[in-house]
């Protein structure tokens, strides 16, 4: 008898004991007995039983090599444990299913441990053959994908596992796992390659592989990955799991499909879907949980096709998510990506973006399902790109019941790229939408939009943004939003939630304005047609940028059953009053309860600010009510009507912007107080006295000790600025800073503060250092006031004893 390439004969005598015969198969099938363990290699015949460990269903002499070329007369089956060891006569040991143009080979392995020699393979499926491998229970029928009960089986394979086609030849594979135990491949898991056809079903169990994992791995190979529940993990972060296409450009062109409808998946390394010329790849996501350490690509490399949809199951990647995809070194446009989500929930996290549309064309679709593109410190990372770079295409679409959370969106990064989000329904947490250096569109048509943070580019500088029959739908949150964004399209605004929103660009639409809660103020460059009806409790204002002109509105209704609402004008900077009124209504203006007027103006005169007009008599039964007045000013309203026509004003009866003096008459007199006339004005230079709610500034005095103000009182300035390059400033006292104020260090010369104030707006040091003895904790009270917003060092020093 021979084993092996070794051509050793083994003659048995002709009396053979029972002992020897079991010593004989131990020999041969590798199994321990005695203490060895040896070699067995041959090829199945099935002749007495379906025992793979029964040494006369095989035919020896294949040079280390395990051999199932058919199911005929009987499938070989495992039930114990078996081993394939190294040995000085073999130079390799594998197990090849069904080899051959004819060949079908077939093994169960229902129970047991199986094993080969370092560093050697299982191929299923070879040189035109039919291999399949079962690793489950074949004796009972199974309900499930495999068709079988679950089994007990376990095997281990050093080297690879090819699922149909390990060299050339149209061949085919299928593995199967429904088991309590194990399989693992040392090295490489192809299923589908060199032009033959793979499947691996997998419903228990847990698969391992060691690198790479390919699914349909080179021209004309088809592999497909079933799998509806056990693990699945491959251990190396250095090589790649392949869905379509292969390791190297010589093997692309594969077809792979991966359903992934259970169980877990894991890899450390890279994912992806349709890789290299002419290779397609598809994702079916339904309910694996499934974690990629590495990037995901779908659709990588020109000519390379990747398909993802997503309906169930977790998903998380730590790394870049890059729809559409190439290598800088790849030439041409790069691979299309589409992915289609309606379920499960999706997380990117790590020092990446969420891309669709890297380096090639990337289109994704949400009907349903979350994605989270969690933020990073890294600045432009951690937010989400619609069209990245390579002249490339990308579309998002959200609709349905699916929800986008990402800091931020960028659209059209790179010049000549094309981006394009639609926002047709469902929910987008964000707090920017802005374009880049290319083509960007974005349509606006019943996405619920929810702001996670306050953003002075909430739309911005894309080339065009339409608003659809679904409309504009934002909720600032608590936060503020603004942006310069010029809007167009038929659909109407629709503003909720606590904060304000400001579209501050030369707006076109012509849908209606509906303030739900909240602010919402729009430039006098809008030239919407449309009405505006604000909720009680909510507000509707007016921003001046630049000039004087008036923003028009048809009907304009305030409030409903007596409920209150605010009126914002904000008349910005512009050197002295306007002529005309920032808010003109052409139609019906309806106050159904009081409607308080805030006024803000950087540079008021005294005089009369004309800020709303409208066609007389108003509707409704409220009237309007003076609110804040800009800082400084001491003054009333007044809604007058001439001819006709109403104008709501606000009469500036007197101006007073206090800077620090010290001095009455020459005399130093350093208390802050409501009485003493130790300030001058800044518009008189006029000796005055301090009023809460007055804008102040501390100055250069003639002095140093001018500058050392004593504070036994609460007072409450409308703002607090520092501006001094001189002597040094100190405030000491029992009194105390209070209000909604901030405090702003803008000059050279130090400040000490050591008075205990609760005041709450920002703290801001540009220049010099502060020094305090208290920090505020939890809103108590402290040196730099209660707020709790961060202290802002830009350039200055802070010191703290």
């Amino acid at each position: 008898m021979k084993t092996g390439n070794s051509n050793v004969s083994l003659s048995l005598p002709t009396t053979t004991t029972r002992h020897h015969l079991l010593r004989l198969a131990g020999l041969l099938v590798g199994t321990s007995v005695l203490g060895s363990s040896s070699v067995f290699a041959g090829t199945w015949n099935g002749s007495v039983s379906t025992d793979w460990n029964t040494v006369a269903n095989w035919t020896s002499g294949l040079g280390g090599t395990t051999r199932v070329d058919t199911t005929t007369p009987r499938i070989a089956t495992i039930t114990a444990n078996f081993a394939d060891a190294p040995s000085p006569a073999l130079a390799h040991n594998q197990i090849l299913v069904g080899v051959g143009a004819t060949a079908v080979g077939r093994v169960d392995h229902i129970s047991g441990l199986g094993t080969v020699a370092a560093g050697n393979a299982l191929t299923l499926g070879r040189q035109g053959g039919n291999g399949t491998y079962n690793l489950a229970n074949t004796a009972v029928a199974g309900a499930g994908l495999t068709g079988f009960a679950q089994g007990s089986g376990s095997l281990t394979i050093p080297g690879q596992i090819f699922v149909g086609g390990a060299v050339s030849g149209v061949s085919t594979g299928a593995l199967n796992i429904n088991t309590t135990g194990t399989i693992s491949a040392g090295t490489q898991l192809l299923v589908g390659s060199f032009g033959g056809t793979g499947t691996v079903k997998m419903e228990s169990g847990t698969l391992t592989v060691g690198t790479d994992m390919e699914i349909g791995n080179g021209a004309s190979a088809t592999g497909t990955l079933t799998q509806t529940g056990g693990t699945i993990t491959k251990t190396s972060g250095a090589t790649a799991v392949t869905i379509g296409g292969g390791v190297s450009p010589a093997t692309s062109g594969g077809n792979g499909t991966a359903n992934l409808n259970g169980g877990t998946f894991t890899t450390p390394g890279v994912l992806r879907v349709g890789h290299g010329n002419a290779s397609n790849g598809t994702l079916n996501l339904g309910g694996t949980n499934l974690t990629v350490g590495g990037e995901f690509w779908v659709g990588n490399q020109t000519g390379g096709t990747g398909t993802m949809t997503y309906s169930s199951g977790a998903f998380t990647v730590n790394n870049w998510v890059l729809i559409g995809r190439k290598d800088d070194a790849n030439v041409g446009v790069g691979g299309i990506g589409s992915v289609s989500m309606t379920g499960g929930t999706w997380t990117k996290s790590g020092e990446s973006n969420f891309i669709v549309g890297d380096t090639g064309a990337g289109t994704m679709t949400m009907s349903g399902g979350l994605v989270v593109v969690n933020p990073h410190s890294t600045a432009d990372r951690g937010i989400t790109w619609i069209a990245n770079r390579n002249s490339c295409t990308g579309s998002l679409t959200i609709s349905g019941s699916a929800e986008f959370r990402t800091p931020r969106i960028v659209l059209g990064v790179e010049a000549l790229t094309n981006a394009t989000l639609n926002l047709n329904g469902g929910t987008l947490k964000t707090s920017s939408i802005t374009g880049g250096a290319g083509d960007t569109v974005v349509n606006f048509n019943g996405t619920q939009i929810i702001a996670t943070g306050s953003s002075d580019a909430f739309l911005d500088t894309l080339l065009t943004a339409d608003i659809g029959a679904g409309g504009l739908k934002v909720d600032t949150a608590g936060f503020n939003l603004s942006g310069l964004q010029a809007i167009g399209g038929t659909g109407d605004i629709t503003k909720s939630g606590a904060g304000t929103l400001k579209l501050l660009g030369s707006n076109t639409y012509s849908g209606n304005n509906v303030v739900n809660g909240g602010k919402l103020l729009l430039s006098v460059e809008t030239a919407a047609t449309g009405d505006t009806t604000v909720a009680n409790g909510a507000g509707f204002g007016v921003v001046q940028q630049s000039g004087f002109s008036s923003l028009d509105q048809t009907n304009l209704t305030f409030g409903s059953a007596s409920g209150a609402t605010t009126l914002d004008i904000d008349l910005g900077d512009n050197f002295g009053n306007p002529g005309d009124a920032l808010l003109n209504v052409t139609g019906t203006l309806t106050l159904n309860g009081p409607v308080t007027i805030n006024v803000q103006d950087l540079d008021p005169d005294v005089g009369t600010i004309p800020l709303v007009s409208y066609a007389a008599p108003k509707a409704g039964g409220g009237s309007f009510v003076q609110g804040t007045l800009p800082l400084g000013v001491s003054g009333h309203i007044e809604d007058t009507v001439v001819g006709g026509v109403g104008t709501v004003s606000l009469v500036v009866d007197t101006l007073a912007f206090p800077v620090w003096a010290g001095e009455v008459n020459g005399t130093v007199d350093t208390n802050w107080d409501l009485s003493t006339l130790n300030w001058r004005d800044d518009v008189t230079t006029n000796p005055i006295a301090f009023a809460d709610g007055l804008p102040v500034i501390f100055g250069e005095v003639l002095l140093p000790e001018s500058a050392n103000i004593t504070l036994n009182t609460t007072v409450t300035p409308g703002s607090m600025r520092f501006d001094a390059f001189g002597a040094p400033y100190t405030i000491s006292g029992t009194g105390k800073i209070s209000g909604s104020t901030g405090l702003i260090q803008a000059g050279t010369t130090d400040l000490t503060i050591s008075t205990a104030n609760d005041f709450t707006g920002p703290v801001e040091i540009f220049g010099g250092t502060t020094f305090i003895n208290s920090v505020s904790n939890a809103g108590s009270a402290a040196s730099l006031g209660a707020g709790t917003t961060p202290i802002l060092l830009n350039g200055g020093n802070l010191n703290y004893t």
